[in-house]
């Protein structure tokens, strides 16, 4: 065999490895359709027919993975045409898996026609995953102003500056602005102007520091002890009183 083909061979050999047989690259979703779950991809980058680059062509009906699973339990975020994703190609045909059916419809192998789709893929680290690293949590955001950042010592889930709900231990505690309210193994604690709507039952010792103005009637039944003066700007009325 002489040189001449021995070359023809290699470039041959050479040309089906960079074009025909593929392992993973980036895309960029063009469609998805929401009845299937399938979506069309660009992938990213070109390669060469002979001496000619040529962009990669449009990979329609491409699955998506996704954290799901059969019974509909899932951790999802929305995926939408724009996103970036890393297409994998399969070892063997996905039309099986497609279809749901016992046998492939082909013989695909490494084949941009028989990849999967992994959202995700970032060109740079996105902050949520900074602060994820930095205070070893697991962090959720909507990009905006809320978020739901989780520790081994403790639950925070904040919306802007103002609100906040955290639970740590045996403490739950809700902040929105200059109103704070508290609730732990031994007590309940509220800062901040109180309404309340319907009926108040307490069991037990209640202390109140500070002026308490009550508008309306006031019942009491049973005795009433008193430290210190009344005083009235009305009648007191009663069937045994002494002044």
């Amino acid at each position: 065999m002489n040189n001449e083909v021995v070359e023809q061979i290699e470039r041959l050999v050479k040309d089906v490895m960079n074009n025909s047989l593929h392992t993973s690259m980036p895309g960029k979703i063009l469609s998805v359709n929401e009845a299937s779950g399938l979506m069309s991809v660009q992938p990213t980058g070109s390669f060469y027919c002979g001496k000619i680059e040529m962009d990669y062509p449009v990979v329609p009906g491409i699955p998506m993975c996704v954290t799901a699973n059969s019974n509909g339990i899932a951790a999802c975020s929305p995926v939408k045409e724009g996103d970036d994703v890393l297409l994998i190609c399969a070892e063997q045909s996905l039309s099986a898996f497609i279809t749901e059916t016992s046998e492939a419809q082909s013989n695909e192998k490494f084949e941009l026609t028989n990849c999967i789709a992994i959202p995700g893929i970032q060109r740079s680290m996105p902050e949520a995953q900074k602060e994820a690293n930095e205070k070893d949590a697991i962090v959720f955001t909507n990009g905006e102003d809320v978020k739901v950042l989780i520790t081994k010592e403790e639950i925070e889930v904040t919306n802007g500056d103002n609100i906040k709900i955290l639970i740590s231990g045996d403490l739950v505690k809700a902040i929105n602005g200059d109103v704070e309210f508290s609730i732990s193994e031994e007590n309940i604690s509220l800062r901040g102007d109180t309404k309340l709507k319907g009926n108040l039952e307490i069991k037990g010792d209640m202390s109140v520091e500070g002026e308490t103005v009550f508008k309306g009637k006031v019942t009491i039944k049973g005795d009433l002890e008193v430290e210190g003066n009344i005083t009235a700007t009305g009648n007191i009325n009663g069937a045994n009183s002494e002044g």
